[in-house]
């Protein structure tokens, strides 16, 4: 399996599961990662159920089912990462087993939850391979595979950013509703709380949208690195994701600082269901240092680069 298909497999589950978060909700967007195996366990159940024939049926395809994930290394030479392959079909074999016969499951595993552990055990197994297959291929990559790799790398976490704000889109519903629900005092003022709860999300979406915004312009960029580090685009995209990032820095944190102080002065005013708590956005700050210094470093090549084709 060649290292783009594996990039290209991992950029449509992305895509998947953000289409999927848009129309069925957060939450219910990570239960739809189980029906591939709710649905498979139903089938083969009714198979065998309908008869002897049927029976033998469904544990053939059972086998055949759990035995897909080797045919990722058919003919192939086999690495310590791939014994990953055997543990994802003997998960696979458990997981449509304990779906198709659920009074074999222990308590703890009854119910929704377990069956997202269950399945997310499988896809954990199989995403633990991918990742390691990556990294053992890199020993052979050049330069220009790096960057490529790099490129697809900050498109997948830019969509990430999208999965995120449709998260907290979905979340802030649920606080509004429980809010309204759970105010039991007569009287009282809910507006505040509805404003810190609103003023929370476009805090959050603010900053989710700024860091996918500075990862699309470190893809585009590293596309034009591909093709000319030195080119005339590559240096514009370069000054503008710096300009991006120290802008990103600045209204991240002030935005962030501002509705950490308003939670202070108006706390008497929120309703406590609200849940208020203090948050730095290390994570957006480290993204953008990091692309920061990327830029700035990729400013003084090509600058170099230019003060040594004067020099010649």
């Amino acid at each position: 399996m060649s290292k783009k298909t594996i990039l290209l497999g991992l950029a449509a589950v992305a895509l998947a599961l953000f289409i999927s978060t848009g129309i069925l909700g957060a939450e219910n967007s990570v239960a739809a990662l189980c029906l591939p195996f709710t649905w498979t366990a139903e089938g083969l159940r009714k198979l065998s159920l309908s008869g002897s024939l049927g029976n033998g049926v469904a544990i053939a395809l059972l086998v055949v089912l759990g035995l897909l994930p080797l045919a990722f290394k058919w003919k192939k030479s086999w690495g310590m990462e791939d014994a990953l392959l055997i543990f994802t079909s003997i998960a696979i074999w458990y997981t449509l087993y304990v779906l198709i016969n659920p009074y074999v499951l222990p308590d703890i595993l009854q119910g929704t939850t377990g069956e997202l552990l269950l399945c997310g055990s499988c896809y954990s197994l199989f995403l633990s391979w991918a990742v390691l297959r990556l990294l053992r291929s890199t020993r052979s990559m050049t330069g220009e595979n790096f960057i490529q790799a790099l490129e697809i790398f900050l498109y997948l976490c830019a969509a990430s950013q999208l999965f995120l704000i449709v998260s907290h889109a979905s979340g802030l519903d649920n606080a509004w509703n429980r809010l309204e629900s759970g105010n039991t005092m007569p009287g009282q003022n809910l507006l505040p709380s509805y404003l810190f709860l609103l003023g929370g999300f476009l805090v959050s979406v603010l900053e989710y949208g700024l860091n996918g915004w500075l990862l699309l312009l470190g893809a585009r960029l590293m596309k034009d690195l591909s093709q000319d580090p030195y080119g005339e685009a590559a240096c514009r995209k370069a000054e503008s994701l710096y300009a991006w990032c120290r802008r990103t820095l600045a209204v991240v944190l002030l935005s962030q600082t501002a509705l950490n102080v308003a939670a202070v002065i108006f706390a008497s005013r929120i309703y406590y269901l609200v849940g208020v708590g203090f948050r730095l956005p290390v994570s957006s700050m480290a993204l953008a240092f990091a692309l920061l210094v990327l830029a700035s470093l990729l400013r003084k090549g090509q600058q170099l680069q230019d003060d040594n084709r004067l020099f010649i």
